[in-house]
Order: structure tokens, then sequence, then C-alpha cells
């Protein structure tokens, strides 16, 4: 089928992590979820209805958290996926607003919370009582070696803090999986004539400044930024909106959406490119 169109959009989406490359992290255990998984738990179209439970029904005592799963890791991928560090404070946020009583461990390797309102949000969850180990954890196992352990899911990581290796016991694993490009990327960009960087991110025409090039534009071509490099929905769309519709391109002034936030969303926009 050939079809005459003025205008493309590349959207491939993106996929997560197999955490079972990764035996260390114990994924397969009962009680060891990915990401996806734990969202679906906590939606109320999920198994649960939105409840927070172990396999066989009780709700958890203890949650582990791991970030950068897959992420920043030279075995894996070495970039950071973006998103991690707070889909990990907004889990941890979720289990002390739905599990009372729970405690709740982060194990991080730094926190980055760099956008509007992203810090404020990481204050709020450590006022919660959330405890945060900063350290790459080494291992996650149900093999117990100290009283205290049997029938629990063991997470041992390094503490930089106290400079002491920790086992901390808890009732159920949440794996933050970093994201990656899909795997035919490449095969896309060679249809499209895209270049893919040495991860399998699509390239841009001029770091930092071209999100598509002029040719590119005048000839409708266009790519989404999860294709570029890993940012979150928000970004997505404002960097988008702005990028695509350059004065002088062709393409028209950028849209006006009505609305409460569209005076924040363009000033927001600013501060960000």
């Amino acid at each position: 089928v050939t079809l005459d169109v003025g205008t493309i959009v590349l959207a491939t989406g993106y996929k997560t992590f197999d955490p079972v490359q990764a035996a260390k992290y114990g994924y397969g255990l009962d009680n060891v979820l990915t990401g996806l998984e734990f969202e679906r738990m906590v939606h109320s179209s999920g198994p649960t209805g939105g409840s927070i439970l172990l396999n066989d029904g009780r709700p958890p005592e203890s949650v582990a958290i791991l970030h950068c799963v897959g992420s920043r890791d030279r075995n894996y991928n070495n970039y950071c996926s973006t998103i991690c560090c707070m889909q990990s404070l907004k889990f941890a946020h979720l289990v002390k607003a739905r599990v009372k009583g729970a405690e709740v461990y982060n194990f991080y390797i730094d926190m980055r919370t760099a956008f509007k309102d992203y810090d404020e949000f990481y204050q709020k969850v450590l006022s919660e009582g959330v405890h945060f180990i900063r350290g790459r954890v080494a291992e996650v196992t149900d093999a117990a070696r100290k009283p205290g352990e049997e029938g629990k899911i063991i997470v041992q990581a390094e503490d930089t803090f106290i400079g002491k290796q920790r086992r901390i016991p808890v009732d159920m694993v949440v794996l933050s999986a970093g994201l990656e490009p899909r795997a035919d990327s490449k095969e896309v960009g060679h249809k499209f004539g895209i270049a893919c960087s040495a991860q399998g991110f699509f390239t841009e025409k001029v770091l930092g400044k071209e999100f598509v090039s002029k040719a590119d534009r005048a000839r409708g071509k266009f790519r989404t930024f999860m294709l570029i490099a890993l940012r979150n929905y928000t970004i997505n769309i404002i960097k988008s909106n702005k990028r695509l519709q350059q004065p002088g391109d062709g393409l028209g002034e950028p849209v006006d959406h009505d609305g409460p936030e569209a005076d924040f969303n363009r000033v927001w926009a600013e501060e960000l490119l």
C-alpha cells in the first residue's frame, strides 16, 4: 500500500529492562514484582482492585523498592532512564497511603529529582517515614541466614552513608526497571533515513538544539523524544510542541491550548529549554 501523506510522526514507544537477565534481583521469587506489575496491582481495575497484597492475600508489612534496575549499570545499560527515581517515590507514597503501618525501603544510587516540584515530592515522601538506603543492591534472596529472616525476602545492599553491608528482610520487592529502545529501532531508523546511537535511540541533527532538521520538517518528518532520549510524558509534550512549531518553518504558529495550565506549561517550557 502506498500512501501520499504530509507528515510522518515516528512514535515507537519503548520497552522495559527484563530483570530475568540479572539473577541478583530475584525476579521469579514470590512477591518480587516489576514496576509495571506493581502499577497494574495498584490500579482500581487491577487484579486486587487497587489493594496492595501479597500472593497469599495479606497486606505486606514491609516493602523494598529498588531504583535503577538495569540502568546506570555497565553490564546492561550505562545510561540513566530518567523516570525511575520519581516512579519509585510514587510507589513508596502509594504503599504508605494504602497499607497502614507498612515499612518502606528505597534503595537508590543517587536521587535525581531535578524538574519542577520533583524535589518537593521527594521531601514529602521523606516526611512520610520512608527509609532511603543509598547504595547498589548486591542480592535479593529468600535464603535466610539470621533469625527474623525466615519467610521473608532479603535485600542485601551496601549502605554508603554508614559504610556497611545491610540485609533488610521484607515481604515484597518492587523492581523499578529501566527503559530501553525497542529492538527494531535500528530497522525503523534505516527505513526512514534516521541514524541511531550505539544505545539504539534515534539521533538528533544538532544535539540539544535542533530536534528535527529544517529539511525534515519541510518533508513532514518528525520523531518523538522517547526515541531520542528518555524523558517523562510532560516534558515530551512541551519539547515536541516547541520544536515542531518553530517560527518560519511553514507549520504555523504554536498551538495556544485553552485551560488553566496553558500559561504554566509555556513558562515551564522556557525554563526547560
